[in-house]
């Protein structure tokens, strides 16, 4: 809403508000702006004192709707009211023939239009003492702040008329604690005008070990994730400055016309030894409204999902899926009791098709992997990754996230090694020959150098819409992270630096079809190297195995993927469950692809 009265402040109590602050303060009344934004109302400009604020402030709090006050006012001089009436008296005040509103406008200024960029600060409002209340105002600014880190937001596609922009922010910390729902507030992000922050307040815990606290703010909206961003702030024991941090880098780009999931699986570190944030962001606003939590991942975990992993590619086709059974209870028995309620209100409302979001910055479990279990009613579902389309997102390339997947060439890497008979995947060549009988693919020469040049250059005639890559691949850390061409491996450093264009150029999605050479129990964080790599140089997506896979099951999964892409116009998550669905219970393959973009991505 804009300032000034506007149709929400038009009604019979607020004009009677106006009225009564017209006569106790008429020099003053021209002064001061009121703008309300659903239940909360923004009142700024300049007062005589500091008991009119205080008065203003309270009666603003006794208006119908209001729930809360952001309050800006600044005393200016100390003026007594020209009438003696008190707002806070509850008598009627003394007639007048005034009924307006308040009118003032921000200083003129460049328009802005429909694409802007605002940055993330977080400030304490006073010193974080341990066991004491801390209030945090959180704000997305016109201005970089050189003490809070994240990526700066910009808001795209709005539309040529829009005003003002809610974002919700919720800031979470291992090292304070909150009241329900005080940690969670609302910024309005203004057209040519600083944004309104908000306000949140929790108590600093009382750790003898802790010399600064950690929070964490993540912003969302239209049930979708926008970014976060962090600060740490130093735990008063004596007086000292605050320790500033580097200062806010990259960009979030939000496309504000996006259709967003009907689930956003959130999660991320709170910066403490094995202590994540969870929560379910939706624009459906049925079923428990708890639905966030605090989960711990320790080593114990990480370590029996990939002893879970090494044991199910030794199974034999068919023989799999017990094992995969109970690698998604453990998942599932993972995750917070209340958003196990939301998933089943989820369920029992939309089915079991609703698209799920992932955004996390947890590097070892296989998320898409869980199997829900109703224990109220003792219903079992399938896998996550069979019931719904799902896709996942690398936490630090939000901004790099669209709908959007290119129509493009296909270019298509399947070395053939000559020199190494044992390593020959006739599969995957196959594969590759049936990309370019089917879509016109172009064939590429398998080896390092021909690699390497694609990914800086591109094609000099065509836009390529996906990479694909058929061979063996190593993911395990210990010697190679990397994929095996014809004459040598390409390891992921050689590909992760700014002379990568083609991602920035084209967009490019990028399918590994990577069958694994050596160790088989390497984590998800291993994939996660490369995805951060794609995702951060503007790649609209990666898929690519965790596991060790048959090469006939992987060259039915990718030309299914591609099939549904290209052929069946299917969104990005829709074409990953048909093509695990596909081959599910022949094989362990179509378990293993982790599939990075946006759930709801088509190719345009």
């Amino acid at each position: 809403m804009s300032d000034g009265s506007g149709s929400g402040l038009s009604g019979d109590a607020w004009r009677v508000f106006f009225a009564e602050l017209d006569e106790a303060y008429p020099d003053y009344f021209d002064r001061i702006t009121v703008s309300q934004y659903g239940d909360r109302a923004v009142v700024s400009g300049e007062v005589p004192s500091v008991d009119a604020k205080t008065r203003i402030v309270a009666r603003l709090r006794q208006m119908p709707g209001i729930r809360d006050v952001l309050d800006l006012l600044i005393v200016s001089a100390p003026l007594r009211p020209a009438h003696p009436w008190d707002p806070l008296s509850g008598e009627p005040p003394p007639e007048t023939g005034r009924d307006k509103a308040l009118e003032t406008k921000a200083a003129p200024r460049d328009d802005e239009g429909t694409r802007i960029i605002r940055h993330p600060s977080i400030t304490p409002q006073g010193e974080a003492v341990a066991g004491r209340k801390l209030r945090i105002m959180i704000d997305l600014a016109l201005e970089p702040n050189d003490t809070t880190r994240g990526e700066a937001v910009v808001l795209s596609d709005l539309d040529e008329d829009w005003e003002d922009v809610a974002i919700r922010v919720r800031l979470v910390s291992a090292h304070m604690t909150f009241e329900k729902g005080a940690n969670v507030g609302t910024v309005i992000v203004r057209r040519n005008q600083t944004s309104l922050p908000t306000c949140v307040e929790g108590i600093v815990v009382d750790d003898a070990d802790l010399d600064m606290i950690h929070v964490r703010a993540f912003f969302d909206g239209k049930g979708g994730h926008y970014g976060d961003a962090e600060r740490a702030i130093e735990l008063v024991r004596k007086q000292a400055a605050p320790d500033p941090k580097e200062r806010t880098v990259g960009e979030v780009v939000i496309e504000e016309s996006r259709r967003p999931p009907d689930m956003t699986i959130r999660i991320l570190s709170l910066r403490a030894k094995d202590a994540y944030d969870w929560e379910a962001l939706s624009y459906w606003t049925f079923g428990p409204g708890n639905r966030s939590g605090e989960i711990t991942i320790d080593e114990s975990a990480t370590e029996h999902a990939a002893q879970l992993r090494s044991q199910v590619v030794q199974l034999q086709p068919g023989q799999h899926l017990a094992a995969l059974r109970g690698f998604g209870d453990l998942i599932w028995n993972l995750t917070p009791s209340g958003f196990r309620d939301v998933y089943w209100a989820f369920r029992q409302r939309l089915g079991a098709n609703f698209s799920i979001q992932l955004v996390t910055d947890e590097p070892h479990i296989q998320w898409e992997l869980m199997k829900p279990f109703n224990s109220a009613t003792s219903e079992e579902a399938e896998h996550l990754m069979l019931d719904h389309p799902i896709a996942r997102w690398v936490r630090k390339s939000d901004g790099n996230l669209s709908q959007r997947l290119p129509r493009g060439a296909i270019a298509t890497f399947a070395p053939g090694y000559p020199d190494t008979p044992q390593y020959r995947l006739p599969f995957a060549v196959s594969e590759s020959v049936w990309l370019c009988t089917e879509f016109g693919a172009i064939r590429c020469t398998g080896d390092r150098a021909s690699f390497l040049k694609i990914m800086s250059d591109g094609l000099p005639d065509e836009k390529i819409g996906i990479l694909h890559f058929a061979g063996h691949g190593s993911f395990d850390g210990s010697d190679v992270n990397g994929i095996l061409m014809d004459d040598a491996w390409v390891r992921r450093i050689e590909v992760d630096h700014r002379g990568t264009k083609l991602g920035e150029k084209d967009g490019t999605f990028v399918v590994f079809n990577a069958c694994d050479v050596g160790n088989v129990t390497y984590t998800l964080g291993m994939v996660e190297g490369w995805a951060s790599l794609f995702t951060q140089r503007k790649f609209s997506g990666f898929v690519a195995p965790l596991w060790r896979v048959a090469d006939r099951h992987a060259s039915e999964f990718v030309r299914t993927f591609v099939k549904g892409l290209h052929s069946d116009q299917l969104e990005l998550g829709e074409a990953m469950r048909r093509s695990r669905e596909a081959t599910a219970d022949l094989s362990p393959t179509p378990f293993a692809y982790v599939c990075y973009g946006d759930v709801l991505a088509r190719a345009v």
